[in-house]
């Protein structure tokens, strides 16, 4: 077991002079600064540094105030006794600041963090979980970070023969010694060694070792209660009264004395001499360490309050299906793809998430009495229609209410719409083919602040001019925002005229923003509980509405939402959305058929009244993705056939064949709060799966994870004050931190069962794809 030859730490560095350590120590900060001069070279330690300093290498700490840092020491005995191989090479181990997943330096750093807590919580078995962890992190610095080449760097050389020295003091430092004999072993001249021996360490041969002997003998004074005379002896020292006085000289009081003054509160006394040694004596609080805690691994202690366990036979099939859909890329107006680069994203943004449809504003400006800037607007639209078409992607076209309606009368609406729509035909129809004109869709937007007849007005005569030209164009109508009651009244009110005149939209859109309840959002912590249900209850209202009338309901898109509730700069690109999202699409899923997804978020905020981001708009469409887009992506990676549905976890059959396992962890905890609350953290998830009824052979499995810790990374860059992006370090380390993972790896599963287990933070996500490889 372990014994005192381990030693943990979570401590402040002092400086300190000249010295070696007779095992190897390993430096991982966590708080504030330091220096160390080893080997004839400054190392400067910051937050998330690591440094791993060899046996008996002289080295001096020159630290900050308000500094932590975990220690671990590791005695050469305890490595010989695990690898024979480890003393034959020395470690070259120095981490700069974050560490990827990837990196043997997480995994370093991992260890370290799963060390101390483990020593800390000591619950059952913890002895085991401890060495298991020192094992990894040794076996990860003698297969990653040994060198046993000849080759050694100068500083190294230079100090190779002083550190010969000192570790030999350090391991004979109670045996007599005097300079003459250690200038022989040495191979020098005693004046020669004494010069050498001071311009290399900085102090005098005896003042070194008398420092030494009291450092070791200090230890046993407190520790021990044997008389003073047999630890001078047993550390070196000729008689008890040549102890006591270099003792008396070093520490300002007699060895008794300080015996009697030191020894009841000592921190430094061990109560089990068989465990590791631990150090806690820090002002830092454990909630603070556990920052750490949860960026190298999940916090064991909460995994074990929230674990859920299933068995899953994969031969098993349910009716159900997951439906494909037919996803709303929303532009806003056609500009705003002809100033970014998004037009060249389009066939990108439909292969990988399944864009269908493009939504853009049909401007009422097309061809307007000011000829040159409708020619403007006419260039722009067919550039984006052009750019849909390559991609095989449709336009979903949208037309607003015009503002000058307020001031005219419903006959001289009637003419102005009959005008618009005419010219808008006849600019497409020679230039498209009717095939692909018969699959565009017209959104009717009605506009509260006007009276119904006039939407209604609008509406009809869309309808009817379409028609007459494209009879196989689908014109729709949107229904409602927010279950506000006058939006669900007008919605019955335009039912009952459409229905009336033969004139049923042939598509509802709908959008879901709850802005009435936005003061609650903002000042509850827990927020919405019933937001899940809050989609189905939309849905429900457009239904009812339809039964009202005696119509049967048509194809429905949610066309315009916000992700959920929330301030786009400060969480629509966040993971910590993930997992709600998830569970809006999932909930919608059998009822729509299409869902609508911002292309830039500064488009959105036009329409939901939210702060828009410009700044990062340009790098969310692509390369980092808002979580939406994630979403859209592993829902496309689904198959159709369901094979097994619980609350939060989803498991599907694809054509071919292949099993994707979908787990969540979605909580309608009001984001907006501070990642860093104990009540988020207590949250996280831990999910054991078990597969049962497999074809025993070789799988691939594949994990695309939505699960990062560091969500808050670019709220904490926005509210620095918006840095230039395109500053490729600032934009690596947001796409770092809020880039989704893909992991592949291969197991060989005989048994015909496969046993997972995962651990997923607050509204994390993980998609697991396992397919047979075929047999060889």
């Amino acid at each position: 077991m372990l014994s005192k030859d381990i030693k943990i730490s979570l401590t402040n560095l002092m400086t300190t002079d000249l010295h070696i350590h007779s095992g190897l120590q390993c430096i991982f900060m966590l708080r504030g600064q330091v220096a160390i001069d080893v080997e004839g070279q400054r190392i400067q330690l910051a937050p998330e540094d690591l440094l791993v300093i060899n046996s008996n290498r002289p080295h001096t700490t020159i630290a900050k105030d308000n500094n932590v840092a975990l220690i671990l020491e590791i005695q050469p005995g305890f490595l010989r006794n695990q690898c024979e191989d480890f003393a034959s090479g020395v470690i070259r181990c120095h981490c700069i600041g974050h560490s990827d997943e990837s990196s043997h330096y997480y995994g370093l750093k991992r260890a370290l963090t799963r060390m101390l807590y483990t020593a800390i919580k000591k619950e059952s078995g913890y002895q085991l979980d401890f060495k298991v962890e020192l094992l990894r992190f040794i076996h990860i610095l003698f297969t990653n970070f040994r060198e046993t080449t000849e080759e050694e760097p100068d500083a190294y050389k230079q100090a190779k023969n002083i550190n010969h020295i000192l570790a030999y003091l350090d391991d004979n430092f109670y045996h007599p010694i005097k300079l003459e004999e250690m200038a022989k072993r040495e191979h020098m001249s005693p004046q020669y060694f004494s010069k050498y021996f001071k311009r290399k360490t900085g102090y005098g041969f005896l003042e070194y070792l008398t420092s030494l002997r009291l450092k070791h003998a200090l230890q046993s004074v407190l520790e021990t209660d044997e008389s003073i005379i047999k630890i001078a002896l047993d550390h070196g020292f000729a008689n008890a009264k040549s102890f006591t006085t270099a003792f008396k000289k070093e520490y300002n009081d007699t060895p008794g004395n300080f015996r009697k003054s030191h020894q009841s509160d000592n921190h430094l006394k061990r109560d089990d001499a068989d465990l590791a040694e631990i150090n806690l004596n820090v002002d830092i609080e454990l909630r603070d360490f556990m920052q750490y805690m949860r960026k190298y691994d999940i916090n064991l202690e909460q995994v074990g309050q929230n674990k859920t366990s299933h068995k899953i036979a994969l031969n098993q099939k349910q009716e159900s299906l997951v439906f494909p859909f037919e996803n709303i890329l929303n532009v806003g107006k056609a500009e705003t793809a002809i100033h970014t680069n998004l037009i060249e994203r389009l066939d990108t943004l439909n292969k990988h998430l399944g864009f269908k449809y493009v939504h853009f504003d049909l401007e009422h400006h097309f061809i307007p009495n000011n000829i040159q800037y409708s020619l403007i607007v006419c260039q722009q639209f067919f550039r984006l229609v052009d750019g849909a078409k390559q991609a095989d992607m449709v336009p979903f076209l949208k037309i607003a209410m015009d503002q000058k309606y307020l001031h005219l009368s419903l006959e001289e609406i009637e003419e102005h719409v009959k005008n618009q729509i005419n010219t808008f035909l006849f600019c497409v129809l020679p230039i498209y083919d009717e095939a692909y004109l018969n699959q565009w869709k017209i959104q009717i937007y009605p506009d509260l602040n006007m009276k119904e007849e006039i939407c209604q007005m609008v509406y009809h005569a869309v309808h009817k001019e379409i028609k007459k030209k494209l009879p196989a164009m689908e014109v729709g109508y949107h229904a409602l925002n927010e279950m506000d009651r006058i939006e669900k009244q007008r919605f019955s009110h335009f039912l009952a005229y459409a229905k009336k005149e033969n004139v049923l939209p042939d598509f509802i859109t709908f959008g879901i923003f709850a802005n009435h309840k936005k003061k609650n959002y903002l000042d509850t912590q827990f927020f919405f509980p019933e937001l899940k249900s809050y989609y189905l209850e939309v849905i429900d209202t457009i239904g009812q509405s339809y039964q009202a009338v005696q119509a049967p309901l048509p194809t429905l898109y949610m066309s315009e939402w916000n992700t959920l509730m929330g301030d786009l700069d400060h969480e629509s690109i966040l993971y910590l959305r993930s997992a709600i999202i998830l569970d809006a699409l999932l909930e919608v899923n059998p009822h729509v058929k299409g869902v609508g997804c911002w292309a830039d978020s500064s488009v959105s905020a036009i329409y939901s009244g939210e702060p828009p981001i410009t700044s990062l708009s340009l790098y969310l469409i692509d390369e980092v993705r808002r979580p939406i887009y994630t979403m859209l992506e592993m829902l496309k990676r689904l198959g159709s056939v369901i094979v097994y549905q619980q609350d939060g976890i989803l498991v599907t059959l694809n054509a071919k064949e292949e099993y994707n396992i979908l787990v969540w962890n979605s909580h309608y905890l009001n984001p907006s709060f501070c990642m860093d609350d104990p009540t988020t953290e207590s949250l996280c998830k831990n999910i054991n799966v078990k597969l049962t009824h497999m074809k025993p052979g070789n799988y691939r499995i594949k994990k695309v994870t939505c699960n990062k810790q560091n969500s808050g990374a670019i709220t904490q860059i926005i509210n620095a004050g918006y840095p230039d992006f395109s500053d490729r370090e600032v934009f690596n380390y947001i796409k770092y931190n809020i880039a989704h993972g893909l992991n592949v790896y291969e197991e060989s599963i005989l048994t015909g069962s496969y046993l997972f287990n995962t651990n997923l933070s607050y509204n994390g996500v993980i998609l697991y794809i396992i397919k047979k490889q075929p047999d060889t």
